[in-house]
């Protein structure tokens, strides 16, 4: 019996946005703009103390999770942003220059979110 791919498995996912984003989301965009400041303004702070302070291995392994849980949420909300951007008109051209990338490079990576 011969295997065909399943079309849904290679199709591109939307993620979602996790924890208090998530339900931000639902909020007003001034809600949401007031939330992303508050924790960029927070985050700045966190590798200068980082840096301060001597770790041991448990806080290591927590601050790695919590990198790799900040970075997840970052891509989740800059897929999201791209899917609005395109739902409101904007071109590739003027989301690469806001992304800082080229706009085929945001068509390539982003292109399969906003179909």
């Amino acid at each position: 019996m011969e295997r065909t791919a399943n079309p849904a498995r290679n199709a591109p996912s939307r993620r979602l946005l996790p924890g208090s984003l998530r339900e931000a989301a639902g909020s007003t965009i001034e809600d949401l703009h007031a939330l992303l400041k508050t924790s960029a303004d927070r985050l700045r702070e966190w590798p200068a103390m980082a840096g301060r302070a001597t770790l041991g291995k448990a806080d290591v392994q927590a601050m790695l999770s919590a990198a790799t849980r900040l970075r997840d949420m970052a891509d989740a909300l800059r897929e999201q942003a791209v899917v609005q951007a395109r739902k409101a008109g904007w071109s590739w051209e003027a989301i690469g220059r806001s992304l800082g990338i080229t706009k085929q490079a945001a068509q390539q990576r982003y292109g399969d979110l906003s179909r």
